[in-house]
């Protein structure tokens, strides 16, 4: 799974929202949660293999590898980049 060119995603305002559309390839260094709620993703090292996050904490950003979101009761998802 490559990763999205990151040229391509300069703002220059501030962002609204970021939809996410899960099952999709959607690599990132890290998940912000707005609401609380559950995150089943693949993380980059093993994309095989669902893993379950419950109850997720709200308004922080989560650093972690993950290359696809594949399921969310949780709201206000963003994903972020490292530069």
């Amino acid at each position: 799974m490559s990763r999205p060119d990151k040229s391509l995603a300069r703002l220059t305002g501030v962002a609204q929202a970021i939809p996410i559309v899960t099952g999709t390839c959607t690599e990132t260094d890290a998940i912000y949660v707005g609401g609380t709620g559950d995150l089943v993703v693949r993380f980059r090292d093993d994309p095989s293999v669902d893993v379950t996050l419950a109850g997720i904490a709200a308004g922080v950003w989560h650093p972690m590898k993950v290359v696809q979101v594949m399921a969310s009761s949780a709201s206000g998802i963003l994903l972020g980049y490292t530069t």
